[in-house]
């Protein structure tokens, strides 16, 4: 990472990422816990509801969490938070008359 590039975020092993557009992967958020950060901190490993079981966490740029990141959020006590499909605003229709 160059000496210009500051972190938008400080990233810590435990932390639980929302992305700025969530989506419903499976019946939950796809949020994202932080497994691993190297030692230089350019380097995120993840764990998440998109990762099947026996697969490996992925691995990401610091940089391209940080683009994908929106707020930091706590998990349900032992699993992924659900999704709760956002209200749509509707706009009452006025009669003009």
């Amino acid at each position: 990472m160059e000496e210009t590039d500051q972190p938008k975020f400080s990233l810590a092993v435990g932390q639980v990422w929302r992305a700025k557009k969530p989506k419903d992967v499976f019946g939950f958020f796809d949020d994202r816990q932080i497994t691993y950060v190297s030692g230089e901190g350019d380097m995120v490993q993840y764990d998440s509801p998109t990762v099947r079981m026996g697969r490996r966490f992925p691995t990401t740029t610091r940089d391209r969490f940080e683009r994908w990141a929106g707020k930091l959020v706590a998990l349900p006590e032992g699993d992924w938070a659900p999704y709760v499909r956002p209200e749509r605003k509707t706009h009452a229709k006025t009669s003009k008359g």
